[in-house]
């Protein structure tokens, strides 16, 4: 039987329809409101939606330099999360109002995900095990947690390409073409702009269902490279911001510090059992937002329970290995990185540090109970009582969670509130090693080019993104500042000649200061692209090439993969 064969038969259909109605009850109040939910992270999202919608509107594209970001400006575009803030940023310029842009793009992630998954499950149950699993994903804790008390969106949004990669890593192997060749590169893409942190954490389900995949092959090797080089062109393909991200951190206080983990974090058991939803915690100073109580779900971890022994069961029958014994042990190693058991890991090995909190296994963990529900589901001998159990489930899941999908304190702000802001909303870790606190600087939103030192008449002042303009006349020498904060790539030019750029005086810390002669020139302030950024702007360019070469030459490709594997 195809792959094409197994779904989209009727029963899959409304099994569809259904889930979409689910997901509809999930978005409830994002679909009623359009106003901004008191949430943890959700301000500094839709934040990067608007300065992004800014940078855009100016003509800067791939965007870099975000001006009405953190005061005086820092590069945002290279390190904020891509994808969510550019799909945000283009569903402005039909909207003209971030928040609802951000709820868009929350309703887009819920709805491809939960669809996705389904998918991903009828590659290896039926239909009504798909079904229940997908619903029991929909709602499962971590994902209200994201969606209605943190906001934390890019998070929220890479399950879509982390089953997007499950997915295309099984066609590769089961059809071995070139779209599902080049559909793993774009998943791994999409992961890498979405949240690079994801694409961490899902590696702990992406690494072990590929080593299984493999186990079914005759010729490992060529599978395995087949499969490297597909992700490989998903890394070139996000050179232009994964490049920048690694090497540009150094000049930031974040990259002054090689371990990023945050101790406090980790969880317990009452994490993985307690029902109750905390509506504020008082002694952490959530009273604004709803409690920021991390939960597996109390039905999520008995699962986990009950397939622990039903695994070992299967090891003693010695039944060979399938998608249920893999997603058993992912699920408890989940489990364990998100407890202090692991810290020593954490604080040992600085490439997992920078989960930062240890509770961000979720995202991972959050597939886990609903494969393990399809296995249990699909093991019924009697299709009534699987019928029956499942409904039951539903039943409960729903009475428990869909009050919990809402959002607490909504909130009005005029739109300008959120095109410019005077704190570095992603904490003064991203402050860069020579400004002090972006708050301590006076604002100088309107007045960006002035001058400190000297006589001169200033006339046709353009101020843009990432660019101002103007003519001077000036009777002696001037000292001029930009209120911006230097970083490598501007540049300054007078009369078309390079003027050199200082950032370092004491009353004016990190803020761009230059002369100008006396007499009249024309001065441009830009930000340029930096040779880190040219060369990851080229490696992606190389990578688009491939892609599309790929593409064009699919035919041929596609009987060099089946002649060979």
């Amino acid at each position: 039987m195809t792959i094409k064969s197994k779904l989209f038969n009727k029963s899959d259909i409304i099994a569809i329809l259904v889930i979409i109605l689910s997901s509809i009850i999930f978005l409830t109040d994002t679909l009623l409101f359009k106003n901004q939910p008191a949430n943890m992270d959700g301000t500094i999202h839709i934040t990067n939606i608007a300065i992004f919608h800014q940078a855009m509107s100016d003509g800067d594209f791939p965007v870099r330099w975000t001006d009405g970001f953190a005061n005086y400006g820092l590069p945002m575009g290279s390190f904020a999360q891509q994808l969510t803030s550019y799909l945000g940023a283009l569903l402005t310029f039909l909207t003209n109002n971030v928040v609802v842009s951000f709820n868009i793009v929350y309703i887009i992630g819920t709805l491809l995900s939960v669809l996705l998954f389904y998918i991903f499950l009828r590659f290896h149950f039926k239909t009504w095990p798909s079904f229940l699993g997908a619903f029991l994903f929909n709602f499962a804790p971590y994902r209200i947690i994201n969606l209605y008390i943190r906001g934390a969106i890019p998070e929220y949004f890479s399950s879509v390409f982390l089953v997007a990669i499950l997915i295309f890593l099984y066609l590769l192997f089961k059809k071995k073409t070139v779209w599902s060749y080049l559909g793993l590169s774009l998943s791994i893409f999409g992961m890498i702009l979405c949240h690079p942190m994801n694409m961490l954490t899902g590696s702990f389900f992406i690494g072990p269902y590929l080593i299984y995949l493999l186990s079914k092959e005759k010729n490992k090797l060529n599978s395995l490279l087949l499969v490297l080089s597909s992700m490989f062109l998903g890394v070139l393909l996000s050179s232009y911001y994964l490049l920048p991200l690694l090497k540009d951190i150094q000049y930031f206080y974040y990259g002054s510090s090689t371990n990023h983990y945050t101790e406090g974090f980790a969880l317990n058991l009452k994490n993985f059992t307690d029902p109750k939803w905390y509506y504020f915690l008082p002694n952490r100073n959530e009273i604004l937002s709803r409690g920021h109580f991390i939960k597996t779900g109390l039905i999520e971890f008995l699962l986990l329970i009950v397939s622990l022994v039903v695994f070992i069961s299967n090891r003693i029958k010695k039944l060979k290995i399938n998608l249920f014994d893999l997603a058993v042990l992912i699920g408890i190693i989940c489990l364990l990185l998100t407890t202090k058991l692991a810290e020593p890991i954490y604080q040992s090995v600085d490439f997992l540090s920078n989960m930062q909190f240890p509770w961000r296994m979720l995202s991972t963990f959050i597939f886990i109970p609903p494969i393990i529900l399809a296995y249990l589901m699909s093991k019924f001998p009697k299709k009534f009582w699987s019928i029956i159990l499942g409904l039951l489930l539903i039943a409960i899941v729903s009475w428990n969670r869909f009050a919990e999908v809402y959002g607490k304190n909504f909130t009005v702000f005029p739109q300008d509130h959120y095109y410019f802001t005077i704190d570095n909303l992603h904490t003064s870790n991203m402050n860069t090693i020579w400004t002090a606190k972006t708050t301590d600087y006076p604002v100088h939103q309107q007045d960006k080019v002035a001058i400190l030192e000297g006589q001169a008449l200033l006339s046709d002042i353009v101020i843009k993104n990432s660019k101002r303009t103007y003519k001077i006349s000036a009777a002696d020498n001037v000292r001029m500042i930009d209120y911006t904060f230097y970083y490598p790539g501007w540049k300054v030019f007078s009369d078309g000649k390079e003027v050199p750029i200082e950032f370092q005086d004491i009353n004016n810390k990190g803020v761009i200061t230059y002369w100008l002669p006396a007499g009249n020139h024309e001065v441009e302030v830009v930000f340029t692209q930096t040779k880190t950024v040219l060369f990851a702007n080229l490696l992606t360019i190389f990578g688009l090439i491939i892609f599309f070469l790929l593409v064009i030459m699919r035919k041929r490709v596609n009987k060099l993969l089946l002649n060979n594997l």
